[in-house]
């Protein structure tokens, strides 16, 4: 059996044929197309409103501060365990991504 390329909706990992339905049951504020986030431009990155994949990717090319401050707020909202478990492995990531001289965490 040929092994289907899968999409994530609302986090969730969905063959291709099945996203139009996952979408109509996902709330309109946590649906995103995959890589894309439905902030408004300028608003600051909210991981409320993705997938863990798309919260990660982010994480990987963000500064010591901004991971802080997005890890703080998931941890405050969704606290979904594959992205909290990692804080202290995404915080040191993310101070490399700085040079090491991104700030302190809070």
């Amino acid at each position: 059996m040929p092994e289907h390329t899968m999409i994530v909706v609302d986090g969730i990992r969905v063959r291709p044929e099945d996203a139009d339905r996952y979408r109509a049951q996902a709330p309109a504020a946590e649906t995103a197309t995959e890589g894309q986030t439905p902030a408004a431009p300028g608003a600051p990155f909210d991981p409320g409103a993705v997938g863990v994949p798309e919260v990660m990717e982010y994480l990987s090319s963000v500064g010591l501060v901004e991971a802080t401050r997005v890890l703080d707020a998931e941890a405050a909202g969704k606290n979904r365990v594959g992205i909290t478990s990692k804080r202290e492995q995404l915080l040191a990531a993310a101070a490399e991504h700085d040079g090491g001289s991104g700030g302190a965490a809070t």
